[in-house]
């Protein structure tokens, strides 16, 4: 079940797959659909290590925490020879005490020395930043940029606070201050929880100057030109263009094709099911005799 159960793979069994899909199907870019791959170090320093071996030149993008990557500081030569281009950390919150509220790892000193770690080995760091979960104004919007520009990650990847019922953030959010109805926008790109001191225009207007202000650095833009690695130049440059693309989908998307609910007209999260799903006769009826009572 999604979110409650740890599935463990076979090292091996895993590059078996990875080279045919890479050998069989021309696949040349993998993203671990992990949301922690270094949570045990021998595993992920074992994976490393048989990747190399089977050598192949696949580019590999992995989730990790900023304490995980300081941890792993001896090893990340390992990763970048694996062919590990970009590793993206959920920083979340810039602010500490948000962090201690979100049971999170990683105090933003600790997001700091992970960024300077992976520029240390040329691998890409992107950080996720997630916009509403403190009351958002225009002095947050612009701490976050002052925080962001500390940081100084290769990319800033902004997100909202989506409160999907299977988490906390779902269990703990009043369906009241929800806006956005359309599951099909709760892709963390998109706001879905209103902000008491923001209109959605102008939250969605300041993120966007956020992105573009940060990305248009002069000391990125440099980094963007002259960088000495050509696997790093070739990459960010790539993801810069479709980062554009993506930014001017996204203000389509936004003017003409986004439709928010008045606050106050949600009863209920999306998606959640009904309580009395579990007595359904429907349900019932596909049960072993055994288990019907």
């Amino acid at each position: 079940m999604f979110w409650k159960k740890w599935r463990h793979r076979s090292t091996d069994d895993l590059v078996i797959q990875m080279k045919i899909l890479a050998k069989d199907y021309g696949v040349k870019i993998i993203w671990f659909a992990d949301e922690n791959f270094a949570a045990d170090r021998d595993v992920a320093k074992e994976l490393l290590e048989k990747i190399i071996e089977a050598d192949l030149g696949l580019s590999l993008n992995l989730n990790m925490t900023a304490a995980d990557v300081v941890r792993d500081a001896d090893i990340l030569p390992l990763y970048k020879k694996a062919g590990v281009d970009y590793i993206v950390m959920g920083v979340e919150s810039l602010k500490d005490d948000v962090i201690v509220d979100i049971r999170k790892n990683n105090p933003f000193e600790i997001s700091k020395q992970a960024v300077r770690l992976l520029r240390e080995n040329n691998i890409i760091s992107l950080t996720n930043i997630i916009y509403g979960l403190e009351e958002e104004s225009w002095k947050t919007l612009f701490e976050k940029f002052k925080g962001m520009l500390e940081l100084d990650s290769d990319i800033l990847n902004a997100m909202y606070l989506t409160p999907h019922f299977w988490t906390s953030d779902g269990k703990s959010t009043d369906p009241r201050n929800i806006i956005q109805q359309d599951l099909a926008k709760w892709s963390y790109r998109n706001q879905v929880i209103a902000t008491p001191h923001l209109k959605p225009f102008e939250l969605f207007l300041g993120v966007k100057l956020t992105e573009a202000l940060y990305h248009l650095r002069p000391q990125a833009l440099l980094r963007l030109a002259f960088h000495k690695d050509q696997r790093y130049l070739q990459i960010m440059r790539d993801s810069m263009l479709t980062g554009i693309r993506v930014v001017f989908a996204e203000i389509w998307e936004f003017l003409f094709d986004t439709k928010f609910s008045p606050q106050g007209s949600t009863e209920k999260i999306p998606g959640q099911p009904n309580k009395n799903i579990e007595s359904s006769p429907l349900i019932l009826e596909q049960l072993p005799i055994s288990q019907k009572n």
